[in-house]
């Protein structure tokens, strides 16, 4: 029997643990696989902490969400930095809005230039099978709504996710599965991710609204 977990709880580590080499053996050919719509540093951090102490691999989609990172914690800055201008009314904002623009359009130019997330997952699990690699954990994070995930960059629907892994039986050897959005572990969402992962024995999302990417839980 399937049982949704409702939440997740994470224990805090510090920077310079999270930061290290894995000091386990890990088997390169067993895989964690961790799709990112959003901006979920701290989620990735974490999962890759996991796949050390099980001596697995941590594989992300996008493969350079740093650089995504890097930029989207730019232009947030950038734009939190002019709306607390304009919020004091104390000086001109317009360098901070200038400021706030170059960003933003750093971002989206960067943005343009990425393949999609669905596609960019085909190129891993392809990556995957010429390792001979197989999956054993696969978490996709952001904004869901109704079995689609969404956020800054980019977005990934169930049934996208469904007809990739069906193409690609012989690395699906999924035992668990995280659902990091909203609403991910009510009943239907979880006999809907359950018929693309059948080895799976453990599913965990939640039955109402996740925590922002930015707070610890």
């Amino acid at each position: 029997m399937i049982k949704p977990i409702s939440l997740f709880s994470v224990l805090l580590v510090s920077s310079s643990l999270a930061q290290a080499a894995c000091p386990n053996k890990v088997d390169p050919k067993k895989v964690v696989l961790f799709v990112d719509t959003n901006f979920s540093d701290l989620e990735i951090k974490h999962a890759e902490m996991a796949a050390c102490k099980r001596g697995e691999r941590l594989q992300v989609v996008p493969k350079n969400y740093k650089d995504y990172s890097q930029l989207i914690a730019t232009k947030e800055i950038a734009q939190k930095k002019y709306w607390d201008c304009m919020s004091a009314r104390l000086t001109p904002c317009n360098d901070l809005n200038t400021s706030s623009m170059d960003a933003e359009t750093k971002y989206n130019q960067f943005q343009d230039k990425q393949q999609s997330i669905p596609d960019q997952l085909k190129a891993t699990l392809e990556e995957i099978k010429a390792q001979e690699g197989k999956i054993k954990s696969f978490a996709v994070s952001g904004h869901n709504g109704g079995g689609s995930f969404s956020g800054a960059k980019g977005h990934l629907g169930r049934q996208e996710v469904g007809n990739l892994i069906a193409q690609y039986p012989e690395i699906n050897e999924v035992s668990s599965l995280l659902l990091l959005g909203c609403y991910t572990g009510v009943k239907n969402e979880v006999s809907n991710w359950k018929s693309i992962f059948p080895k799976v024995s453990l599913i965990a999302g939640y039955d109402g609204s996740a925590p922002a990417y930015s707070r610890p839980q």
